[in-house]
């Protein structure tokens, strides 16, 4: 056996190395000496040292090369923001006409339409391509999975489906800041829950926007929320993801340990897992950024402060659900929509898995019912002018 010691970031890896001929007998411990490269964090660095054990040679049907085990840590490096975009700070055109605010920016090309009769924001746009063709709308909700039918989760928190899909816009203000940045606020009645949520857009002059998303809970004894997160609707052409945070394959709360911190890119299509039965798929944790963009590199990326969960997915969540009961539809029974479907979540409950038939996620992963809020900021890229790292880490 020999281990391998990998010290990276998001944008590159800084050493590797190899230890030959361990030799420890079960039961036991050693010690190895890691050396470390010099290291200086540049604004926004975050450092990771993976230690993996392998297999040097073929040994009871398994190649060399091997992983038997591996572990990762985060180097307490301290970490800052870098400046911003002086386009940021360009003028916003701002027109309202027909109950519809439209902004425009002067120095940046870029367009955000807000329907101020529905409260919704019905186009994003930079250099005239789509970026988010519907929402963000607030969501509190997963397509039951099998251990949640088990444990009656449809049942007993089936009021925050209705509050993800009955909201009714209760009050909207906006106004613009020197015109440099415009502030929208829109607060939706989630009557099912007896509660408010407000969303908080705030549209700089290169196009990029800072939403907040926050939960004020009115009524007494409400269940565990599934999720708390909001979902967009993005064009199909933005296929390609890359993202900064757990992978390469999905991830929950309680089911995140076997899957590093790293940079990863993958096709929208092989984000889902095919289950036999559609159900919650295709979550990650511990984001740092996302990006989808289309196969020539521009597109929208979405940055967390500081992590949050993604998904996106060619189909919504009522495809995915089958209500209060399964109905044992299969896979191949779903029709991949036009769209991307984009979750960006502050957190989603625990799969659980102690049993299937009752019991809940642990306590440490479900969603109490009380305020939360978290924001997001979403920015135009285009991959062959700048590094996503570059721009996640620029200050908000």
């Amino acid at each position: 056996i020999r281990d391998r010691v990998t010290v990276s970031s998001a944008d590159s890896v800084l050493a590797r190395s190899r230890h030959e001929g361990l030799d420890v007998p079960p039961g036991s411990s050693g010690s190895i000496d890691v050396q470390l490269p010099g290291m200086r964090a540049e604004p926004g660095d975050e450092f990771f040292l993976t230690l993996e054990f392998e297999l040097t040679e073929e040994w009871r049907g398994l190649e060399a090369g091997h992983v038997l085990a591996w572990e990762q840590f985060r180097l307490p490096l301290p970490t800052r923001r870098s400046g911003v975009d002086e386009h940021r700070s360009g003028k916003i055109t701002w027109q309202e006409a027909d109950s519809v605010l439209t902004l425009t920016g002067e120095m940046t090309d870029f367009q955000v339409v807000f329907d101020l009769k529905q409260g919704t924001l019905e186009r994003y746009a930079f250099g005239g391509k789509d970026l988010v063709t519907r929402g963000p709308r607030p969501n509190f909700w997963r397509p039951p999975t099998d251990n949640d039918y088990g444990n009656q989760m449809p049942v007993r928190s089936g009021l925050w489906r209705e509050a993800s899909r009955n909201q009714t816009l209760h009050e909207i203000e906006y106004w613009q800041n020197s015109d440099r940045d415009v502030e929208v606020y829109i607060t939706l009645h989630l009557p099912d829950v007896g509660s408010f949520h407000t969303l908080g857009y705030r549209v700089y002059g290169n196009g990029e926007m800072v939403i907040t998303s926050a939960l004020e809970v009115g009524a007494a004894d409400l269940p565990d929320l599934p999720k708390f997160g909001i979902s967009l609707s993005l064009p199909a052409d933005l296929d390609q993801a890359t993202w900064f945070g757990r992978g390469p394959h999905e991830s929950y709360s309680d089911r995140k340990t076997g899957a590093p911190i790293g940079v990863y890119r993958a096709e929208v299509a092989d984000l889902s897992f095919p289950y036999i039965r559609p159900q919650e798929t295709g979550n990650r944790t511990d984001v740092r950024w996302v990006a989808l963009s289309d196969r020539e590199g521009s597109g929208v990326m979405a940055v967390a402060d500081p992590v949050m969960e993604f998904s996106a997915l060619f189909y919504e969540d009522e495809d995915l659900d089958e209500g209060d009961a399964p109905t044992h539809r299969h896979q191949w029974d779903l029709e991949r929509r036009e769209t991307v479907t984009l979750d960006l979540d502050l957190a989603q409950m625990g799969v659980g898995g102690d049993t299937s038939w009752g019991a809940r996620p642990h306590g440490e992963y479900r969603l109490p019912s009380k305020a939360y809020g978290y924001r997001v900021r979403l920015v135009p890229v285009d991959l062959s002018k700048r590094s996503l790292a570059d721009l996640a880490w620029q200050r908000w």
